[in-house]
């Protein structure tokens, strides 16, 4: 396995080869699903003996040998210390300069028969806690997947591309129950249960240039208080035996959040209160069994969703008060998603047929729930889904040919629209097995889709201080095609991993939306054009260890061409843009008493635009870690950050960070930990931004220096 074939992004997603993984497990047991950032993020690291990589992972055991998976998935194998009993960790810690204060308990118990995982953490030091709930979303489930409805109303608050830490500033807690009994040999049910608060605070400056034919000047200053809440409870019980896999999956999700935001826009303020409350219950069902050599598989998944909101303020100028304003927007929806199909074997081949039947029901309304006024979209769906696949000597193909008869229905005040028509929607893959250590993937698809505004409304719609959106009065389409290879080589016994990717997609719309900008208002219009989004893209991506060198390699090089329109104050530009990002990563460990890291990522963006100037939009970072260990008991920590980014008209702003950190082993079960942050006491962090209509100047304050101390007591 090599050291660093598997990532993690910001957010937590663990992904092998480019793609995510389709399971997290620790000894064999899946305790999380898809909100393992629970535990990739809080399992002491002592307690873990070895990360294995299952490449190919078929989850379902009736499916194993039958059906080719691509997506792998990791094994997390714990020490046998800290098996068939409870382990964990508890930690507190505090500091200055506000002052500071930090604690964690963590407690799990791996089991054969069972898993217990519960957490409970605080802190007000910046480090955001919602981010060990977020769900990863299953590969599995594409072809049943429904995002949630976006919310509508917003604040003017953005967030910046660094590390949290080194700016927010937060009170949050969060808590964790996961249970996980095994029921027979092949059977587990597993409860899900947890929530996060938090109280934020943000203060940022923004200074927007409208490049347009009239070109305009937007400067903002934003202090914004945040209290979200969230809570989710999930009751999963699954039966994965070789002749049949049942999942019968519950979900209860909850979010809450009130912003409060004092404004200065272009010497205009304004004080804004938002509500935002979204909830939801989803419920699924799968079930797969063997009739003779016939496989049967069923899916159903039906949500119910609802969501209020609501924005409050005033505003007021130099000349005195203008008078308060308000905005309710409620979202509901209901979706549902069946299938059944049934599979059977025909020589080599593989053919699996069935129906599928997906209903989207969506209503648009102000305060009150369902009144008389409301505003509706409805979709539905009915399709035969063919599929087959073929499998002989290293070659694996696949080809999907669903044919569906779909109805759409809009009403938007006192105008309607609706169609009706046949979609075919045919996709196809190849893998060709070269030989033990390379492989080439193609893979093609066609899709056209209903392009669903968030919100419908007979009248301009407010969605922030300044910002009002005219939905759309008629149904819209998008039609994509998508085409891509990959070539991939692997050497377990060289310790080398490398795959070049090439994709083109084609996305065909049949609208697009006018920016226009007023000295008071900004206001999106959808206008009638026809045109192509293109884009072609190229990544290569190579690891590398040298064991004789204690040195693993990860580069990355990825460049995106993409075509397209954008409109502003009633102009329409063909719009072409390049994206160039290139990352280096080294870890070094030849000394016992020493170790380093050092990562980098470049990334350059241009905007071609008729009346606009042609100019790249550079970004650096790095990072520098040393790790050096005085004595068995004793460890310090350096880690140095430089970014670079343009802080106004191709004038560069270098931030530099260091932080120290020591770590102190006073006994096997007690450890101290002191750190000290932004030792150079940086005071703000400024970015520029540019899009196909405006070029945007961000800036921010950091958190000053701060010294924190911290106890762990091993369990």
């Amino acid at each position: 396995m090599f050291s660093l074939s598997y990532q993690v992004s910001e957010s937590g997603l663990i992904s092998y080869q480019g793609k995510p993984i389709n399971k997290f497990y620790i000894e064999g047991q899946d305790p999380l699903g898809f909100n393992y950032n629970q535990a990739s993020r809080n399992l002491p690291a002592e307690a873990v003996e070895q990360v294995d990589v299952i490449e190919h992972n078929q989850h379902k055991r009736i499916l194993q040998g039958k059906v080719f998976e691509e997506h792998a998935a990791l094994n997390i194998r714990l020490n046998k210390k800290y098996l068939f009993r409870p382990f964990g960790e508890v930690m507190g810690g505090t500091g200055v300069k506000r002052p500071l204060w930090t604690g964690k308990a963590f407690l799990m118990q791996a089991a054969k028969g069972n898993q217990l995982i519960t957490n409970l953490k605080g802190n007000n030091v910046g480090h955001d806690l919602a981010t060990d709930f977020i769900e990863h979303i299953d590969p599995f489930e594409q072809d049943h997947y429904e995002p949630l409805p976006s919310t509508i109303l917003r604040s003017s608050a953005s967030v910046p591309p660094l590390s949290e830490y080194r700016y927010l500033k937060n009170r949050a807690f969060n808590w964790g129950l996961n249970d996980l009994q095994k029921l027979g040999a092949y059977g587990s049910l597993r409860l899900n249960a947890l929530g996060y608060h938090d109280h934020t605070t943000n203060e940022s400056l923004h200074s927007i240039h409208y490049q347009g034919a009239t070109s305009f000047d937007l400067n903002e200053v934003s202090s914004l208080t945040a209290k979200p809440n969230y809570y989710r409870a999930a009751l999963h019980y699954e039966h994965n035996a070789p002749k049949l896999f049942l999942l019968v999956d519950l979900l209860y999700s909850s979010q809450a959040k009130t912003s409060n935001e004092s404004l200065i826009s272009n010497n205009q303020a304004y004080r804004l209160t938002l509500r935002q409350r979204p909830q939801w219950l989803q419920a699924d069902l799968q079930s797969n069994i063997y009739w003779g050599r016939t496989l049967i598989l069923v899916k159903s998944s039906t949500r119910g969703y609802t969501a209020l909101e609501h924005l409050s303020g005033w505003q007021s100028t130099p000349m005195g008060q203008d008078g308060p304003f308000t905005a309710y927007r409620r979202v509901s929806q209901l979706v549902t998603t069946n299938s059944a199909k049934v599979g059977f074997p025909i020589g080599k081949v593989s053919l699996n047929t069935g129906l599928i039947a997906k209903v989207v029901l969506n209503r648009y309304g102000g305060e009150r729930l369902l009144a008389p006024n409301d505003n509706s979209y409805s979709h539905l769906a009915v399709g035969l889904n063919t599929s087959l696949s073929y499998s002989v000597a290293g070659i694996n193909f696949s080809l999907s040919s669903p044919l569906y008869y779909q109805v759409d229905r809009l009403w938007v005040g006192s105008a309607k629209d609706g169609q009706a028509y046949l979609h075919l929607a045919p996709s196809l893959s190849l893998r060709k097995r070269f030989s033990s250590y390379s492989d080439l993937n193609l893979s093609a698809s066609y899709q056209e889709s209903p392009d669903v505004d968030p919100y419908y409304s007979d009248e301009p719609i407010r969605r922030g201080y300044r910002s009002y959106s005219q939905s759309l009065e008629h149904l819209y389409y998008r039609k994509a095609l998508s085409v891509s290879t990959r070539f991939t080589y692997r050497n377990p016994i060289e310790m080398l991993f490398a795959y070049i990717w090439v994709r083109y997609r084609q996305t065909a719309h049949s609208y697009l939306r006018d920016v226009r900008i007023r000295p008071k208002a900004t206001l999106s219009i959808p206008v009638d054009t026809v045109y192509m989004h293109r884009s072609y893209s190229v990544q290569g991506v190579l690891d590398k260890s040298f064991p004789e060198w204690a040195l693993s390699l990860h580069t990355e090089l990825g460049y995106t061409h993409a075509r397209y329109l954008a409109s502003l104050a009633e102009h329409v530009y063909p719009v072409r843009s390049d994206n160039l990002l290139s990352t280096l990563s080294l870890r070094w460990s030849k000394l016992s008493a020493l170790s380093a890291s050092y990562s980098m990522g470049l990334g350059s963006l241009w905007f071609h635009r008729p009346g606009a100037e042609a100019r790249p939009i550079l970004r650096l970072e790095q990072e520098l870690k040393l790790t050096g260990s005085l004595g068995k008991s004793l460890s310090l920590t350096a880690l140095l950050q430089h970014t670079m980014s343009e802080g106004s008209m191709q004038s560069y702003k270098h931030t530099l960070f260091c932080d120290l950190k020591a770590d102190w082993v006073v006994s096997r079960r007690i450890k101290l930990e002191g750190s000290l942050t932004n030792i150079w006491n940086q005071q703000a962090y400024t970015l520029t931004t540019i899009s196909a209509t405006h070029l945007e100047h961000f800036s921010l304050p950091l958190r000053p220096r701060e010294f924190l101390l911290s106890c762990f007591i091993r369990l």
